[in-house]
């Protein structure tokens, strides 16, 4: 059974200035949800617009604030993997949540975005910024835990 508060691929936000459609992508090795709301065609000053979820939490923690993200732009809300409705695979390593996100991205089309990130999707934010820095725009961190580096394990 479906919840029925729950966007699907033909309902909509009402508060939302276009329907929120639940999209499933291969990105590499796994599926990943994304809920995608706004403009098919955003206008020049609105990229595309990804949001990454803290740990144990999915896109619809963004929901509050996409409808007003979404007036001039695309926005586009992941399920990191083994979040939501995101595939659950076996492993769960920061650099291949990273690396899932790049896929997503080329799949998607998005050649150059704005990226904010909360908590675990902050690090996974820094880490794709890091890894690919013409890809992103502009960089958006809530609420991120230290990053130190690590010595490499024997």
């Amino acid at each position: 059974m479906t919840d029925p508060s729950e966007p699907s691929a033909s309902s909509s936000v009402s508060a939302s200035p276009s329907p929120t459609v639940l999209h499933s992508v291969r990105a590499g090795p796994v599926r990943l949800a994304c809920r995608v709301t706004g403009p098919a065609h955003a206008p020049q000053d609105g990229p595309p617009l990804v949001l990454l979820h803290a740990l144990g939490e999915d896109s619809r923690d963004w929901a509050g604030v996409t409808p007003a993200l979404a007036a001039t732009r695309r926005v586009h809300a992941l399920d990191l993997r083994g979040h939501g409705a995101s595939d659950r695979p076996g492993s769960y390593a920061l650099e291949a949540v990273r690396d899932d996100v790049l896929a997503y991205l080329d799949a998607a089309g998005l050649d150059r975005i704005d990226l904010v990130g909360h908590s675990m999707g902050g690090v996974v934010a820094c880490l794709l910024a890091a890894h690919r820095p013409h890809r992103v725009r502009r960089l958006v961190l809530e609420d991120v835990p230290l990053l130190r580096p690590r010595a490499p394990r024997p």
